[in-house]
């Protein structure tokens, strides 16, 4: 096991309740985009310092499994704001999911409603403050001072200013790698001027193709630009995540870009996807500093989590299967 502090994942913890496509329900668990990249690292035996804030009610005794992982929880600060961190997934196809009505889709599969489910509902739509941080923004003061001298970060979605704030005070500590996947919130028109102060100090930027389209609505239509603008940023990588969940991967100073394709997984609970594939990359990526060996990486270990329910599923694989599906995945990288 390498020690914790090779890497740190900072983002937002939740509890999730989650209905697959197979098997049964998994209900109230500790999930999020930071844990879901913790279990893809702990599939390929590396650990990470945790860092995020959750409030006082939290059921923190549902991370204790992350740390017999060897991960540092340190990181992870209780605020006393109530804030109602519950999610709810159900998933109808791989591709889409629905976040309401629990009650509704609990009633068809004759499975008790969950109490922990009472009074939920889903968060408001709407976009992230420039100005105004909530209860849940991380600070650099919430960093312990260990978690600066780790080699790289996993920065998951989070709200805009925590965003804004934390790559450079990552850089001040002994960091030289960041990987960063954009927040939903914020990755609309409005914020497209933005986005410079969010990559400055960004090594590895990530986000789905459909948000990237969505930041560049009105401006333009051809990926190609897009992603040569954000390479005008300053970051040296960029993940384009598909529908298909295969990945593009441009490396700027190489003028390098392949699709990496998915392992054809037996898809059961696409939730945290995309974080998966992130602590993968970051894995490999800080050991042999080759991205597309990361990319594959990345994808080989998230296509075991498409097979099972919460974070930690893809630790617990039978050795050897991580990187046999890496070697299936080799053969279908095409470059373009």
């Amino acid at each position: 096991m390498e020690s914790p502090l090779q890497h740190i994942i900072i983002g937002q913890i939740t509890r999730e309740t989650v209905l697959p496509l197979i098997g049964p329900p998994a209900v109230d668990f500790a999930g999020g985009a930071p844990l879901y990249a913790a279990g893809a690292m702990a599939l390929w035996h590396a650990a990470a310092g945790l860092a995020g804030r959750i409030p006082a009610d939290f059921p923190f005794e549902q991370l204790e499994s992350f740390r017999k992982f060897g991960f540092n929880l340190d990181g992870i600060k209780k605020v006393e704001e109530n804030v109602d961190l519950r999610c709810f997934t159900a998933w109808k196809t791989p591709k889409r999911a629905d976040h309401d009505n629990p009650l509704n889709y609990f009633s068809k599969i004759d499975y008790p409603f969950p109490k922990s489910l009472l009074g939920y509902t889903p968060p408001p739509a709407g976009i992230d403050s420039r100005i105004n941080p909530g209860p849940l923004t991380l600070r650099p003061s919430d960093l312990p001072g260990s978690y600066l001298e780790a080699r790289a970060a996993y920065i998951a979605p989070a709200d805009f200013l925590t965003h804004s704030l934390i790559p450079d005070a990552l850089r001040k500590g002994h960091i030289t790698t960041i990987l960063l996947r954009a927040g939903e919130r914020y990755m609309v028109p409005a914020f497209f001027d933005d986005l410079t102060g969010i990559l400055h100090g960004v090594t590895i930027f990530a986000c789905g193709e459909n948000s990237l389209r969505g930041l560049f609505s009105g401006r333009s239509y051809e990926l190609a630009e897009m992603i040569d603008h954000l390479f005008r940023q300053g970051i040296e990588l960029a993940l384009i995540f598909q529908d298909d969940f295969s990945v593009l991967l441009v490396d700027g100073p190489g003028k390098r870009s392949w699709r990496v394709p998915p392992y054809p997984a037996r898809i059961a609970d696409p939730s945290g996807y995309p974080d998966a594939v992130c602590g993968g990359f970051l894995v490999e990526y800080t050991r042999s500093y080759d991205p597309l060996r990361a990319a594959m990486m990345g994808l080989a270990g998230a296509s075991i989590k498409l097979e099972g329910t919460r974070p930690l599923y893809p630790a617990y694989a039978l050795p050897g299967l991580a990187e046999a599906r890496l070697s299936i995945i080799s053969e279908g990288v095409t470059e373009f």
